[in-house]
This record gives structure tokens, sequence and C-alpha cells, in this order.
């Protein structure tokens, strides 16, 4: 295998797989079929896979070629950032931030505080934010995929230093017109939730863990209707009273504004979630990460009330150090 990488190559092959055609491909970017196919069979050669397959219905990417896809998205990614940041140095803070946002939690918030900031004082970062689950986040921050990531607090991982910034009680959420406690109550015990249909994420969701571990602990029967990944879609269901959910309070304001949901706390016990900014365990990160960072736990600051100036931070620290 070469030892350096040809990234034009990764690009016209991740193109191809976009458009999944080899004439459509090679129409937008203005280069013959054969030369595509030409870089792609180099490629095929390079890594000694077969990364296609050509059939009536277009192009398709194998195991090996999905593989790739995935590591050029983020290869290119960070290319376009290094230029980016490479063409600004001198004029402060510069490059690509890559920041996870846990689904469910209070990342939204957060993040949308961050972009504020740096959008108005930091023009020489670009935030990239992506949504995905928790446990995916912690891989992607222990790989160096992500700069930061907010997600439910995972607990102790080589590799990954967390800081939890903020615990959340969790509360059902549902249609109002759904009977699922007394009427005028705000709060709902764990044994009435025993008899709800609930939508809950999937097994790994550090959400559905806590709330598994309190029946568990209790002796109570969990009747989940669904897993749900999409707020979207949680939404929906919900508000067609096709069960309930149980979500962090931000989350349960955020997803489900308005009256017509009833959002109950949970206690007897209460459930309570906490929410953690994950990094990296490395000696050094960028500037542009250490800008970040710091205007995270400004922002977490802020909705604490006590506040803090994350510009009073010297900025030419372009390494961190723990």
């Amino acid at each position: 295998m070469e030892a350096c990488m040809d990234t034009k190559k990764l690009f016209y092959f991740t193109q191809l797989a976009d458009y999944g055609s080899i004439g459509r491909t090679a129409e937008i970017l203005k280069i013959s079929q054969p030369a595509l196919s030409r870089h792609v069979a180099s490629l095929e050669k390079e890594f000694g896979h077969q990364l296609l397959t050509r059939s009536q219905h277009g192009i398709a990417l194998t195991p090996a070629g999905e593989s790739l896809y995935r590591s050029s998205q983020m290869i290119l990614r960070m290319e376009r950032g290094t230029l980016r940041q490479m063409g600004r140095i001198g004029s402060g803070p510069s490059g690509l931030v890559s920041l996870g946002l846990g689904a469910y939690n209070c990342a939204n918030d957060i993040a949308s505080s961050v972009l504020e900031t740096v959008l108005s004082d930091y023009p020489g970062i670009s935030v990239h934010c992506v949504e995905a689950l928790s446990t995916t986040f912690s891989q992607a921050v222990k790989m160096g995929v992500l700069d930061a990531a907010i997600i439910y607090d995972p607990g102790f991982i080589p590799g990954i230093h967390c800081e939890v910034i903020s615990t959340e009680d969790l509360y059902v959420v549902a249609r109002r017109d759904l009977r699922v406690t007394e009427p005028g109550t705000n709060s709902i015990g764990l044994e009435a939730m025993g008899g709800l249909e609930l939508f809950l994420p999937e097994s790994d969701n550090i959400l559905r863990q806590i709330v598994e571990s309190a029946f568990r602990k209790h002796n109570l029967e969990l009747f989940i209707r669904a897993e749900i990944e999409s707020p979207l879609v949680l939404r929906q269901v919900v508000e067609k009273g096709l069960g309930c959910t149980c979500l962090p309070q931000s989350s349960a304001e955020e997803i489900f504004p308005g009256r017509e949901f009833q959002k109950l706390r949970i206690e007897s016990p209460a459930l309570i979630a906490s929410f953690a900014l994950c990094t990296p365990d490395t000696q050094f990160r960028s500037s542009a990460a250490d800008v970040v960072v710091e205007l995270i736990r400004n922002a977490v600051d802020k909705q604490r009330g006590t506040g803090r100036n994350a510009k009073s931070r010297k900025t030419s620290e372009a390494t961190h150090k723990r």
C-alpha cells in the first residue's frame, strides 16, 4: 500500500457512491467515465478489495466499500478543516471542531449557545455538530473522530475524559387526555409506570438503561411498545396517544412543548440522569477545540445562573494538559 493516500481518489469514490451512477458522477465532476473508473480500480488495487458492484440499478457498495466510504468522509472532512485552519493561521484560534450531541439530552440548548458565540466571536472556527446515539459518540471521542461530545454520562471509559455538567430528573410524557395517573397531579410513582406502554430508545442507550435498572431493582415489569431513536417520530406517536415516553426534563420541554402534553416527574424513587462533556483523554488538542470546550462549560454555567466568561481563557494555549 502506498505510504501517501491520494485524497482526490477518495473524493471521486465518495461522490460515485453518493450519486450511484458512473455516468451521472462523471458528468457532475466533469471527468471522463474511463478516468473515473480508473480511480476506483486504483483504490481497489491499493486496498486489495472490491469496493463497488455494478448492476442495472446502478452502483452499490460492497462491505469493504462501505467501510472505506465512512473512513473517506472523515478523512476528507479533516482535510477541509486543515486547509481552512492553515489559511487562517495568525488570525486567532481556527480550525474544524467536531461536536457530538447525544440524543434525548440537554445538548441542543448548550450547542446553540456555543454556536452563537463561535459565529460572532471566532470567525476562524468551524463547528461540525452531529447527533446520534451516546454509545456511538463515546467510541468516536475515544478514536479522535470527535473533539468533544455531550452525552449521558457513560461512567469510566479508558481513553475518554468525562466531566459531569448537568443532572436532571426524568419525566413521563403523555398526551394530556391519556389517563396515566390521578388528575391534577404533576408526578408519577415508579410502580404506576408499570402499567404504561412506553416508547424508549434501544437497549444500548443510557436513558433506557436507567429506566430498566430501576424497574429491575423494584421487581417491576417494563412494557416497551417500540424502540424509537428519532425525536420527531417520538413526538408523533405520543401526540397520537399511542403510548408514553420517558425523558429528562430539558428534552421533555424541547420535544413536547405546549399544554397538550402532560409531563410527570418520576418519584418513589426519583430517576435522575447525568450528562457529561466527554473529550479524548490525550495530552494535546487544538486551540479551536479548547475554545469550544470552554464555551460549553460557560454555557452550562450560565444555565446554572453562575456565568463564566469563556473568552477570558487564553486562547493562545494551543495545547491542553490534564
